[in-house]
């Protein structure tokens, strides 16, 4: 399968859920039944994978529009490379095991998917088994109803020793053949101490406590397995090979392979790749963040600098004996690659600075559910000497050194050059935050630089590759700049000016600001009680839906900082500050009520979005100055309106020091 083919699926269609059924009950004749649920974007058609006979197949699938299900049976036959379905001997006792481990391209060796990584559903496992037999994998007790793609589907089953340790809430719970019980049995209170210490560090640094906290987190040491282990959603899989007593040379490396695999728990099946090129990153992180949780931790810090280096299984994968299979050669020469990804993310660590990287790190697990480079790595700048003429513009502005038109033509030059999307989103939203806000007096001046930013914006996106995210961030700035008539266009352009997607809704919010969509046109194209439709609402330049809004951020049921976000953005717009110079009193009087019932995060937030920010007077900092000498709002809640009363003191003081001078 192409990325290609791929993308066109995913637009095709999204999968919601997978119910797996494995019929192990005659050991020489497997068999899967899958139900897969999905939900059609549009009418068209495209196929699952399956693999049959050691040949791949593409089975046809009819997509209607709305949720629909198809049910599909098969025999399954072993594979022997350690993925897929595989069936193995313990030499030590000839006892049978029996695993499915999906990895990348492989789940479709025992169930029929849509197997592409960005495609992720809730999937749940049932194995029936022969008496006796332990069975863990994706979907069983706690773990059911995960979101995980295919890759990271599996389960392990057969007569295996089991060894339970609570430690922390976390029930650590540990499989392995019967033969090697007793060296389970004498790693199991250290190793568990380790995996619970693991799992609570990278859980704290990351904000996203694991998905299974308060449950179990279940490890099988498995024969003959392709990696040295597997994120398996359920039952993370390791080869057996790398259980070994504490003490012995080997106990660094299965400890280090462990935090890897733990921490895929976010860098692989909550937050995962969109396509395979990008699992280098994938695996980088896990290393990355699993040894940094090791290094962390009492119980895993003295194994920190050991290295999960690859090995092979002694045990026979069924009647076979391969000294190195393919998959370990290919397993082999990709730890290679993975050094070099390692090194990657290391240097975007230093570049940015350890605490920036975790922040980021955290926003995206926080944000999911695909895993992107470009909001990991630091921003790509042309030069040095650009990238000082950015800071020093956003310093002369700071000190009042320079006025609105002249800081203007500085900023049109550095948009002219700008190649990185998170720059250019960083100058757009200090344009229209700080300068667009404070620069002219005179709305017209403003509406004159926000003519001369769109044009820049326009030529970034011609410039731009097709697709990329520069290319999207510049398409939304210009929105917000652009005059009515080509954001008219661009709107009729979306389906006809029916389109609920968020460039409509953007384009929307514009021409509202603009004066030049009513309230009708806005709640004639989508839900009334929406996020959406409020939004827009709030900014049409009129005081009674400007006193609709600041209500509105305060309803108990809006609690998304987006929408929140959003919502003031309209509220306090540049052009609009005669309409809501009613609200400077109502934030004094009425502010430390409010959010006093509140969570502290909320209270902080309502705080700063409903501060009247847009109106830069004199009268507006003395009331927010008596409300902060009052006392009555929360320690959090002042420190928030505090910051927000320095910046308008700026905007006062600039807009004072430059007001005869605002003409472009």
């Amino acid at each position: 399968m192409t990325e290609r083919e791929a993308r066109e699926r995913s637009g095709l269609l999204s999968v919601l859920r997978y119910d797996v059924t494995v019929d192990l009950r005659d050991l020489d004749a497997p068999r899967s039944t899958t139900k897969v649920v999905f939900d059609g974007k549009r009418a068209g058609a495209t196929f699952a994978e399956a693999r049959d006979a050691g040949r791949d197949l593409r089975v046809p699938v009819a997509v209607a529009v709305g949720t629909q299900a198809r049910e599909y049976t098969r025999s399954l036959t072993y594979d022997i490379g350690g993925s897929g379905l595989c069936r193995v001997v313990d030499e030590a006792d000839g006892s049978v095991y029996v695993y499915a481990a999906s990895g990348p391209t492989a789940a479709p060796h025992w169930f029929t998917c849509f197997d592409q990584p960005d495609l992720k559903a809730e999937t749940s496992v049932r194995v029936e088994s022969p008496p006796g037999w332990v069975v863990a994998g994706t979907g069983m007790g706690e773990a059911a109803a995960a979101v995980v793609p295919t890759y990271a589907t599996g389960f392990v089953a057969g007569p295996f020793a089991t060894e339970t340790v609570r430690e922390d809430g976390l029930g650590v719970v540990l499989h392995a053949v019967r033969s090697r019980a007793p060296v389970l049995e004498g790693v199991a209170p250290g190793l568990a101490r380790v995996v619970a210490e693991v799992v609570a560090e990278i859980g704290e640094r990351l904000g996203c406590p694991a998905p299974r906290k308060g449950g179990e987190l279940r490890i099988a040491f498995v024969p003959g397995l392709a990696w040295p282990a597997m994120e398996t959603a359920g039952c993370v899989m390791v080869r057996d090979s790398l259980l070994v007593a504490p003490g012995s040379s080997g106990y660094a490396r299965l400890v280090s392979v462990l935090a890897h695999e733990i921490a895929h728990l976010w860098f692989g099946n909550l937050v995962t790749i969109g396509w395979w090129d990008d699992l280098w990153l994938q695996e980088a992180l896990a290393d990355v963040v699993g040894r940094t949780a090791l290094r962390a931790t009492p119980a895993g810090r003295p194994y920190a600098g050991a290295e999960a280096r690859r090995v092979h299984s002694p045990v026979t994968l069924d009647r076979h004996r391969p000294a190195l299979t393919a998959a370990d050669a290919l397993a082999s020469a990709a730890s290679h690659h993975y050094s070099a990804g390692v090194r990657q993310v290391q240097d975007w660590m230093r570049a940015l600075g350890e605490k920036e990287w975790w922040a980021r790190l955290a926003r995206v697990v926080s944000e999911g559910p695909l895993l992107d480079a470009g909001a990991l790595a630091p921003p790509e700048r042309r030069s040095t000497a650009g990238a000082d003429r950015w800071e020093e513009l956003q310093r002369a502005v700071a000190a009042c050194e320079i006025d609105g038109p002249t800081a203007l033509g500085v900023l049109l030059s550095l948009l002219g050059h700008e190649r990185d999307a998170d720059r250019l989103a960083g100058m757009t939203t200090w344009f229209a935050e700080r300068l667009r806000r404070a620069g002219w007096t005179r709305p017209a001046g403003g509406r004159e630089a926000e003519r001369l930013v769109a044009e820049a914006l326009r030529e970034v996106v011609a410039r731009a590759p097709d697709g990329s995210r520069l290319a999207a961030t510049a398409t939304y700035a210009w929105v917000s700049t652009a005059a009515a008539p080509p954001v008219r266009s661009l709107l009729g352009g979306l389906d006809g000016g029916r389109s609920a997607g968020p460039l409509a809704w953007a384009a929307r919010n514009r021409l509202a600001a603009l004066g030049e969509l009513g309230r009708r046109g806005i709640v004639a194209a989508g839900d009334e009680t929406g996020a959406e439709v409020a939004t827009c609402l709030a900014f049409l330049p009129d005081a009674g839906e400007k006193e609709r809004a600041w209500e509105r951020l305060f309803a108990p049921g809006l609690s998304d900082p987006a929408t929140l976000a959003g919502m003031a953005a309209g509220l306090w717009h540049a052009d609009h500050p005669e309409h809501v110079t009613g609200l400077v009193a109502r934030f004094r009087h009425e502010t430390a009520a409010r959010t006093d019932p509140c969570s502290e995060p909320r209270a902080v937030a309502l705080a700063r979005f409903a501060f009247p920010r847009s109106v830069l007077t004199a009268d507006a900092f003395t009331s927010v100055g008596e409300l902060l000498g009052e006392g009555r709002l929360r320690p959090a809640s002042r420190a928030a309106v505090r910051e927000c009363a320095a910046e308008l003191a700026w905007g006062v003081r600039f807009r004072s020091q430059w007001m005869n001078l605002d003409a472009v």
